[in-house]
């Protein structure tokens, strides 16, 4: 525990900052959707030409 994270906010309200999640959510949500989606093309590619 205890790192080092991106932090957002505007110039003119600094007090209201909020930490920067975007790219932990890209890592979290799209990598594994990209390899299901590519697990599941797989197996439907092998169904279909019958291997």
């Amino acid at each position: 525990m205890g790192g080092r994270v991106p932090v957002r906010y505007l110039h003119h309200a600094p007090k209201a900052a909020r930490i920067d999640l975007t790219r932990r959510r890209f890592r979290d949500v799209a990598l594994p959707l990209a390899g299901g989606s590519l697990f599941t093309a797989t197996g439907i590619w092998m169904i279909a030409t019958g291997r």
